[in-house]
């Protein structure tokens, strides 16, 4: 799935609402949330305001492989996402990604917290 699947877009191309995410099995799903908010969250908050390439490039990365090591295709799908936007400067789509960010993580931990996580 790519993450345009789960956000809800208005006719000017701003993502207003986060569609449901798929439940996953997710490995360790506790260690995957205390990472995004130890160790993800500062490189986002970095972004709040400037996005300079190199960072939101490194932000983006750094979901993929968090995504990969706990087997979260929708976390593995921002990240790539956000890299994709980044790399071919699609800044509107880039911006409401990062936007979104907190409302994604709050709606993944939410979903999953009765999932059956390994």
């Amino acid at each position: 799935h790519a993450l345009g699947d789960f956000l809800k877009t208005e006719p000017n191309g701003h993502h207003v609402a986060l569609k449901p995410i798929p439940l996953e099995k997710i490995i360790h799903f506790p260690e995957m949330v205390k990472a995004l908010e130890t160790d993800i969250f500062p490189l986002y908050k970095d972004l709040s305001k400037i996005r300079p390439r190199s960072r939101v490039k490194a932000f983006a990365k750094a979901l993929i492989a968090l995504g990969e090591a706990h087997e979260s295709e929708a976390v593995g799908n921002y990240g790539r996402d956000l890299l994709l936007a980044g790399e071919n400067f699609l800044l509107e789509k880039e911006k409401g990604l990062l936007d979104n960010f907190t409302n994604f993580v709050e709606q993944l931990k939410n979903q999953n917290n009765d999932s059956g996580t390994k």
